[in-house]
């Protein structure tokens, strides 16, 4: 219980102090336009060093348990000026709804979709999509072809980086490379179902322990009451280690731990379920984390279309990355921009990369194609002799 209360104590008054420095830090760097940087460089800057184990677990909590990995490789501009948090607030909810998310798609899909609509294509899997100028063409597993004048490509950013589907021609470079920025993040619940309640009545229990992240952030999932479920999030090396054991291993470590946290006598798990989204072929991974520097210009590269043709949509293209709505928002968006083409309306250009280069009319290596100046400026000093280069 001094544990407990300690621990609670801590992330009252440090996480309070540290998100206010950091929200600083990414309200000034937003505004100013300056570079993002690694959320540890913030936390660095805010004062903050966790040593102590303590200290390590209420990091984890606040930072992998929500980003699904560790703040060295977190974006300080798009973890915290979050704008799902601006719309719908910060607070965490937890639905207990037995219909699940299906049932919300199912209705959406009633709008649109007869039963048993022929134009649903269920059980396929996509092995290659060939693209040009005039339309797209879709191959799959099963040797059946499907073309049509744009294709919205909604994979996730772990299968897009697995190369998992053939692009004829590749991707253009612009796009590929903005691809693989991004993180496409390990982090799995383990849900295990006992016989009887022996945990707190805590939601959120925190277990101290000796490594990082092992086994650290714990969830009373007792709604409806009596289900008598607890749940332990594992995110990066820690969960792709632990989805690469068996589920008789993990559950004994998962023992393990609770006996040390609730004594010899608590029982045995009467269920337990391990996702491994990182080793499932239509996910390779659970969900995506921007790196550092995804925000506007490579933001709008992940967004682009490539050809009029391919349009590119998911949690991981658009500002709320890691999100459901996130992957709604850009459904949405793809899709008014092809049904606008199509009614006749304008039809969304074709993204062109910024091109760097001396951007002034006067100097000695103007370059009239170039968009973005990059310093390169040169001109010929008063005296003819020579080159003088400046910075614009």
């Amino acid at each position: 219980h001094d544990v407990a209360s300690q621990v609670k104590t801590m992330i009252f008054t440090t996480g309070q102090q540290l998100s206010r420095r950091v929200l600083g830090l990414a309200l000034e760097g937003g505004a100013g336009g300056q570079d993002d940087m690694p959320l540890r460089a913030a936390f660095d800057l805010g004062g903050w060093k966790p040593t102590s184990p303590i200290e390590k677990a209420l990091e984890f909590y606040v930072n992998d348990f929500y980003f699904g990995q560790p703040p060295d490789v977190t974006s300080l501009l798009a973890s915290t000026l979050d704008p799902t948090h601006e719309l719908f607030g910060s607070q965490n909810y937890a639905i207990t709804d037995q219909r699940g998310f299906s049932y919300i798609i199912e209705r959406m899909a009633e709008s649109f979709l007869k039963e048993d609509d022929q134009r649903l294509k269920l059980n396929k899997t996509v092995t290659t999509i060939e693209w040009d100028d005039n339309g797209v063409t879709v191959s799959t597993k099963d040797g059946s072809q499907y073309t049509a004048e744009f294709a919205v490509v909604t994979f996730s950013m772990g299968v897009l980086q697995d190369n998992s589907v053939n692009f004829v021609p590749n991707l253009p470079d612009w796009k590929r490379e903005v691809i693989f920025q991004v993180h496409m993040v390990s982090d799995i619940t383990i849900s295990a179902k006992f016989p009887f309640k022996f945990w707190d009545d805590e939601y959120y229990i925190l277990f101290i322990g000796e490594s990082r992240g092992r086994y650290t952030v714990w969830e009373s999932i007792d709604e409806p009451e009596g289900t008598n479920i607890l749940q332990v999030t594992l995110a990066d090396e820690e969960a792709r280690r632990v989805e690469a054991q068996s589920d008789e291993a993990t559950q004994a470590e998962i023992m393990d731990v609770l006996r040390i946290m609730y004594g010899d006598s608590i029982p045995e798990p009467e269920d337990i379920l391990v996702p491994r989204w990182g080793q499932d072929p239509f996910y390779r991974g659970s969900y995506t984390n921007p790196g550092v520097g995804i925000v506007g210009e490579e933001q709008r590269k992940l967004q682009a279309n490539v050809a009029g043709r391919l349009f590119f949509a998911g949690d991981g293209t658009g500002p709320h990355q890691g999100y459901l709505q996130g992957a709604y928002f850009e459904g949405t968006r793809v899709a008014d921009a092809i049904a606008t083409c199509v009614g006749g309306g304008p039809c969304e250009e074709e993204y062109q990369p910024p091109r760097r280069g001396c951007t002034c009319p006067s100097a000695d290596n103007f370059d009239s194609r170039a968009t973005v100046d990059n310093g390169s400026c040169s001109y010929l000093s008063s005296d003819g002799i020579g080159l003088m280069s400046f910075l614009t």
